[in-house]
């Protein structure tokens, strides 16, 4: 017992303080949580996983593609991605009290990409924008459907 306690000694500071504080998932700095918004509709002790100075910065970004790449106006624009219309993506009620075009941006170079649907945009942040991941994803999905051929 005394031993662990020595050990303790040979902490850092920002070890021992690691209970309190979370790395923000752009700028990689560890920070407290007091830096970190709370998540929006949870049960309220979730925190966003960007501090709120990133969060700020995106907002602006952001702002500033939407001003200068307006929302598509044809009903017959199509998701990029999925190539559904919003038409076909509202069915069943989905989305019925706003658009489901997502501006997709690049987080890195802070450029516009394209006008996506919000599935796709969910789709594609959970996957960090990362093509390696994208295509494991895709080679799994595909592993899949030659087991299911095969039985």
């Amino acid at each position: 017992m005394k031993h662990t306690k020595q050990l303790q000694l040979f902490n850092t500071q920002e070890e021992q303080d690691n209970s309190n504080s979370k790395p923000c998932i752009n700028c990689k700095k560890v920070k407290p949580f007091s830096a970190f918004a709370k998540r929006e509709g949870g049960c309220g002790k979730s925190l966003r996983s960007e501090c709120s100075e990133c969060l700020s910065e995106r907002g602006a970004v952001v702002s500033r593609l939407l001003k200068e790449n307006p929302r598509p106006a044809d009903d017959n624009y199509k998701c990029p991605c999925c190539k559904k219309t919003e038409a076909e993506l509202k069915t069943f009620g989905r989305w019925a009290d706003r658009s489901v075009w997502c501006l997709d941006h690049d987080h890195k170079r802070k450029q516009f990409r394209g006008w996506i649907c919000n599935n796709c945009n969910n789709g594609l942040g959970r996957f960090y924008d990362d093509i390696k991941i994208i295509q494991n994803v895709l080679k799994y999905l595909k592993n899949y459907e030659k087991e299911i051929k095969n039985t």
